[in-house]
């Protein structure tokens, strides 16, 4: 099965999105989670070079629900327009939190952390108020500009430095940030190409520093 596949899935899904449809097609799912998680293993194989971790993570255990959570928002759709996972696993963030989506409007490998809670948000930091200076030549790094083009803008930063942390402090604009995250996006033709595990490899690489940053910070 070509790895576009399923894309296909996604855009009839998008355009079915109900429990009667998803019922009909479970078969159709079912082989494009089997196709999505042998890319997942092909990934997991490649990160194990630079990470051993990633050697004892399952390909299952890497998927998020592809429901949506309409707890709070009973305006969503019952199914999400995209299949993303978490290479450690969504339960082990703590060791990485490198991902990967592929969905109708947006498609990217990426890291890092999004909206986190706000005990691990604190532990964050306290760490860049602390290590600001390689925290900071970390994201400048050259290699990691050219590839990410730096931290994806966070939309719910704070105004102003919060409390506990020094107002002029020299990298507060890292403190006053709810997220902090990096995104590299890929094209169809770039998934569907066997070389797809170089650039997720690639993109791991160049995340490393950043992710061991998080993963020392949440200890």
């Amino acid at each position: 099965m070509d790895n576009l596949e399923i894309k296909k899935f996604l855009m009839a899904l998008s355009k079915n999105n109900n429990k009667e449809w998803m019922a009909d097609n479970r078969q159709w799912y079912n082989e494009v989670m089997d196709q999505w998680f042998g890319q997942v293993q092909l990934i997991l194989d490649r990160l194990s070079k630079h990470n051993p971790y990633f050697a004892t993570v399952e390909p299952k255990s890497t998927a998020h629900r592809i429901n949506n959570n309409r707890m709070f928002n009973k305006d969503l759709p019952l199914y999400k327009d995209h299949i993303s996972c978490v290479f450690a696993g969504t339960k082990n963030i703590r060791h990485s939190s490198f991902y990967m989506v592929l969905g109708i409007e947006q498609q990217y490998l990426g890291g890092g952390m999004y909206r986190v809670d706000k005990d691990s948000l604190l532990k964050i930091r306290k760490v860049i108020s602390a290590e600001g200076d390689r925290f900071n030549e970390i994201i400048n790094n050259d290699k990691f500009q050219r590839f990410y083009n730096g931290l994806v803008p966070d939309e719910q930063q704070l105004s102003r430095v919060p409390k506990g942390f020094e107002k002029e402090h020299p990298y507060a604009q890292y403190l006053k940030r709810k997220s902090f995250t990096v995104r590299r996006s890929f094209s169809d033709s770039e998934f569907s190409e066997l070389g797809f595990a170089d650039l997720a490899e690639s993109a791991y690489i160049h995340f490393q520093q950043l992710d061991a940053f998080f993963v020392e910070a949440l200890q």
